[in-house]
C-alpha cells in the first residue's frame, strides 16, 4: 500500500487508500493473472495464414460514448491502436462533393458528432504500428455513393503508401497470408462486387455475399436498389 499513497503523512502504522489511491493498485502491473515475463513478448506460431488467429477487435471504434448522442473522435482510434487493438471501424458517409477530405465518419441516423474521413487515416498511420507490427486491418462499413468511394480508395493509397495491402502476394495463394508475412501491413476488410460485374450496377450488400441457391430466384444483382460495395 504505502508505494501508493500520494499523501506521505498517510505513510503511518495504519494507512488507507483514496478511492483513485486504490484504484492505482486495483490496476497496476502487480495485481495482473497476466505474467508478463512469460507472454509480454510473442512466443506463438505466426506463419500460419491469418485467418487461424483470434484478433484483438474494435468495433465503433470513433466513438467516446454512447451509439446515439456522444462524440466521435479521432483520439478513439490512437487509444485503440496503442491498447493493442489490430482491427478498427471506420463508418463512411457521404460528406459534401465539394469537399477533399472525402467522407464523414459516424454512427449513420443518429446524434453522434462527425468526423473528417482523412483526419481518421492519418491518425491511424500514425498509430498503426506503435504497440504491434503484425497487420493493422480496417472494416469498412461504406454508405458511400461511387464518387465518394473513389475519393476514399484515393485517399487509402495517398496515405498509407506501400503499408496498404492492394493485392495478392502470390498470384497462385489459396490462403491468406500469415501475420509474420503481413508485418506492418495494412489490409482493407470491405465488400467486393463479384468478378465479370459492371461497375455500374448496384448491388445490396447481401447480394455480394450470396453464392447460387442462398435465395429463391439466385443473383438478385439486376433488381437491387443499393449500391455501398467499393469498385
Amino acid at each position: 500500500m504505502r508505494d501508493f499513497l500520494q499523501d506521505p503523512s498517510r505513510d503511518v502504522e495504519e494507512p488507507y487508500f483514496t478511492v483513485h489511491e486504490f484504484f492505482d493498485w486495483l490496476f497496476c502491473k502487480e495485481n495482473q493473472l497476466f505474467d508478463a515475463a512469460a507472454h509480454n513478448k510473442v512466443n506463438q506460431d505466426m506463419t500460419r495464414p491469418l485467418s487461424h488467429y483470434w484478433i484483438s477487435s474494435s468495433h465503433n471504434t470513433y466513438l467516446t460514448g454512447d451509439q446515439i448522442s456522444s462524440e466521435s473522435s479521432v483520439d478513439a482510434y490512437a487509444r485503440c491502436l496503442r491498447m493493442g487493438c489490430r482491427s478498427v471501424e471506420l463508418d463512411c458517409w457521404d460528406g459534401p462533393e465539394n469537399m477533399k477530405d472525402g467522407p464523414f465518419i459516424y454512427h449513420g441516423h443518429t446524434l453522434t458528432s462527425k468526423i473528417k474521413f482523412l483526419d481518421v487515416l492519418k491518425t491511424i498511420k500514425e498509430h498503426a504500428f506503435i504497440a504491434s507490427d503484425y497487420p493493422l486491418i480496417l472494416s469498412i462499413e461504406d454508405h458511400c455513393s461511387l464518387s465518394q468511394q473513389r475519393k476514399m480508395a484515393n485517399s487509402f493509397q495517398e496515405i498509407f503508401g506501400d503499408m496498404l495491402v492492394s493485392a495478392p502476394f502470390d498470384k497462385n495463394e489459396s490462403c491468406l497470408p500469415s501475420p509474420e508475412r503481413l508485418r506492418r501491413k495494412i489490409i482493407l476488410k470491405h465488400k467486393k462486387l463479384p468478378d465479370g460485374v459492371d461497375e455500374n450496377v448496384r448491388i445490396p450488400i447481401a447480394s455480394s455475399l450470396s453464392v447460387p441457391g442462398d435465395a429463391p430466384g439466385g443473383d438478385n444483382i439486376a433488381s437491387s436498389v443499393k449500391n455501398g460495395i467499393l469498385y
